[in-house]
């Protein structure tokens, strides 16, 4: 039956091998076998390849039967040959066992010696330093100072040295500092005698002895020792000086400028050898390094004398005058006295010292700027309660005129007062920017909503007024910025994006004179339109009048004219010649669109009512139509005689304030009109 199998699985629909891919799928598997066997077939070959895999396992199973059925039977005995090695295995984990123990004995008993050998050397080391402390010692009382003795330069170089050797051995002993108790009192005192002296020679040659103050200063450093000698400059030297120089007496009498003058004279004039030897600014003079007295003495003295001597006669917090002067003459000291430092060095720890850190924040900028801010921002709205008005005399800047409104003479002065040296400080520089930002976007809302507002009309002169003004404030603000505002930014990245955003708030600036222009444009139109619907009247004046045929203009073309003359005689010195024009152009045009509409419309009612006439007339031909006069002339022909004589007129008038009629689209449809219905007649 197997043979049977075998030979029938050559010809199965499928390979055997596609049930054993990582990817098989039955799908797939289906539809590749239906393009080579029906699914019976198929059916066929799967039940076919079933039962040859059930006799292959039967027979896997049948050929390792007899390994399985061995597989207990060579485990009998197994036990009996464990228990024969574990004896052994046991007796070496106790040698393991009983040599480790003997290895931690060894290393124990090894570590106490090494210990114990580190614990005698380090006495030792500490007796060497306790030998070399009272060996020290005893050199330097046979040197023997006394307080009030004047002892040798040499002996106390000397001295020091030795000193120094003491106090480099007392501090290596300062664990066991039992050991030298009964040295303290010695060594204090030789600490105080060495200070003592020093501190009166170093008095003695600051001024006079160069070469003696270099050696003086050199012991301080071996040493150690350069915070006492400067404290010693800033008591002895520094601080008599600052005391009898920083009082309220001289600061009211001399004013803060003068003090801070002799406070800069006092550094070369008595310093001069302490700074030459202590800087090594010069290659020819040699110095010893790690002082720096300027910085760590005189300034620290100074400050504390301003802090608590005078206080209120130097930050000034209340009165904004004082404050300025004295917080410019403070930046003058600082800058004049960091080039005094000539060590960049010097300068950096002189800005992160605290005392020049506490200098400064002792200045109250914020309420500076508030109180100027109210004094500015004040004084500018006080002027729009009266924008109109004239200017204010007192607030006139220096070589310049009045403008012609009060309010822009007061934001100009304002302004002007923003960057100006008695107000202006360089900290604040983003705070006035700001404000001044501020000044001019009011200055553009106070006149946007004044020509805007439906309210309050304003007459043809005041916004004649307003473009004059802001044409030349444009001007002069581009100066004021060159000159005052970008000299005091000393950013050139910082002061170009200034420019930048000063132009677009000068072009907003310049965007009120067309507004304006527009504005007297309409009340120029409002004004003559009340005298242009008298034209509707001219019918209602010959219809049935009798009157005689027309030889002069309406009486609202001499109105019409009054007002254009008006705006002219007062705008002559005021207005601009361009905006002038600009004006009287957009009038005539609109007294132009006015007229020629009511003009037609009247000539429309004119012919609608000569229609209805003919009408009656044809209905009875024995009755006049209308009043006649000598020469057959109607009334209607005089009504069309009068416009013409009106529109020439007009024209005359357009030309005798400079308008070219021309140029005036509607003009010459509004005199065809009427030369063509004037020609009508007769």
């Amino acid at each position: 039956m197997d043979a049977m199998l075998n030979s029938k699985a050559s010809s199965l629909c499928f390979v055997r091998d596609e049930f054993s891919s990582d990817d098989f799928s039955v799908d797939k598997f289906v539809s590749d076998c239906r393009k080579y066997a029906s699914l019976e077939t198929m059916q066929e070959d799967l039940n076919l390849y079933h039962k040859m895999l059930c006799a292959a396992l039967i027979e896997l199973i049948n050929q390792d039967y007899t390994d399985f059925l061995n597989l207990s039977s060579n485990l009998v005995g197994l036990d009996k040959s464990i228990k024969n090695v574990a004896s052994p295995l046991e007796q070496l984990k106790k040698e393991i066992e009983d040599s480790k123990k003997n290895l931690d004995e060894t290393s124990d008993s090894a570590h106490a010696l090494f210990v114990e050998r580190d614990s005698t050397h380090k006495m030792k080391v500490l007796v060497k330093h306790v030998l070399c402390v009272l060996h020290g010692l005893k050199k330097i009382e046979d040197i023997k100072p006394e307080e009030k003795e004047s002892l040798p330069l040499d002996v106390l170089e000397r001295l020091a040295f030795d000193w120094n050797l003491v106090r480099f051995h007392k501090k290596k002993v300062s664990a066991v500092s039992s050991v030298l108790d009964h040295k303290t009192e010695e060594i204090e005192y030789i600490s105080f005698s060495l200070d003592v002296h020093l501190e009166n020679l170093f008095l003695q040659c600051f001024v006079i002895d160069k070469s003696c103050l270099l050696k003086v200063l050199r012991i301080y450093s071996v040493i150690n020792n350069e915070q006492e000698v400067e404290k010693c400059f800033r008591n002895k030297i520094v601080k008599p000086f600052a005391e009898n120089l920083i009082t309220e007496e001289n600061i009211t009498k001399h004013g803060l400028s003068k003090v801070y003058e002799l406070i800069l004279e006092f550094i070369p004039k008595k310093c001069k050898y302490l700074l030459e030897v202590t800087r090594g600014t010069n290659r020819n003079v040699e110095f010893v390094p790690g002082f720096d007295f300027l910085v760590n003495s005189f300034f620290p003295e100074v400050v504390f004398c301003f802090e608590y001597i005078a206080p209120v006669y130097v930050y000034a917090p209340g009165d904004p005058e004082l404050f300025h002067k004295n917080y410019v003459a403070c930046m003058d000291f600082l800058d004049k006295f960091e080039n005094l430092c000539q060590v960049q060095a010097s300068v950096r720890r002189l800005r992160t010292h605290p005392s020049y850190q506490k200098f400064l924040a002792k200045f109250n900028l914020d309420l500076y700027f508030q109180i100027r801010f109210q004094e500015i921002a004040g004084r500018f709205e006080s002027a729009l309660f009266q924008p109109f008005d004239s200017p204010n005399p007192s607030e006139t800047v220096e070589n310049g005129n009045l403008y012609e409104l009060n309010s822009t003479n007061s934001l100009f002065y304002c302004l002007n007062l923003c960057w100006s040296n008695d107000i202006f400080l360089v900290p604040l520089t983003s705070n006035f920017w700001h404000l001044t930002l501020q000044l001019l976007s009011r200055y553009c809302n106070w006149a946007y909503s004044s020509l805007k507002s439906n309210d309050c009309d304003i007459s043809p002169e005041k916004a004649a007024l307003i473009i004059k003004d802001v044409e030349r404030l444009s001007l002069e603000l581009t100066t004021l910025f060159q000159v005052s505002i970008k000299s005091k930014v000393f950013n050139k990245e910082l002061g170009n994006l200034l420019e930048l955003a000063f132009h677009d708030a000068v072009h907003l600036l310049q965007e009120i004179p067309p507004l304006s222009g527009a504005n007297i444009v309409s009340s120029l139109i409002k004004q003559c339109s009340t005298h242009l619907k008298l034209i509707t009247d001219i019918p209602r004046l010959y219809r049935k009048t009798n009157r005689q045929m027309p030889t002069k203009p309406s009486g609202y073309i001499s109105q019409i004219k009054n007002c254009l003359t008006t705006f002219q005689v007062q705008t002559r010195s005021i207005l601009p010649l361009k905006w002038k024009n600009y004006c009287l152009e957009n009038v005539v045009e609109g007294i132009v669109n006015q007229s020629l509409e009511i003009i037609r419309d009247v000539l429309t009612s004119i012919k609608k009512m000569e229609d209805s006439l003919k009408i009656l007339k044809r209905a009875r031909e024995n009755k006049p139509t209308e009043s006649t006069t000598g020469t057959n002339t109607t009334d209607d022909d005089k009504i069309r005689h009068q416009l013409a004589i009106d529109v020439k007129h007009l024209e005359e008038l357009i030309s005798a304030i400079g308008v070219d009629g021309g140029s005036v689209k509607s003009f010459s449809e509004l005199k065809e009109l009427v030369t063509s219905a004037d020609k009508t007649v007769g």
